[in-house]
């Protein structure tokens, strides 16, 4: 009798800590699924910085050439205004000698 009772308490002690292992490895399971999936999330973001950052020096050159492209074309309009001020004298000094040859 005493024999079965201490073998039922070791029975007892031996699936409790079956139990507690068991638990202990799918807590270590989920706790590596969690890792797994933080570090291909980690991965992506990464990989979507890397890819925004790409973008964004992009844009930085395509507002740059915009810049010197408005620039060049404000010169052309200056330059196109001052020949368009120069025929229009031009044209006012052939229209009074005109005027005056008559």
């Amino acid at each position: 009798q005493p024999l079965r009772q201490e073998r039922a308490v070791r029975q007892a002690a031996l699936d409790t800590a079956q139990t507690e292992l068991q638990l202990v490895e799918d807590s270590t399971k989920e706790a590596q699924n969690r890792l797994d999936n933080a570090k291909t999330e980690l991965a992506n973001l990464d990989n979507t910085q890397e890819t925004k950052q790409q973008e964004l020096e992009q844009n930085k050159k395509d507002l740059d050439e915009a810049k010197t492209q408005i620039q060049s074309l404000e010169e052309e309009e200056q330059m196109l205004a001052d020949k368009e001020s120069k025929v229009a004298n031009r044209n006012k000094t052939l229209m009074a000698r005109s005027e005056e040859a008559k």
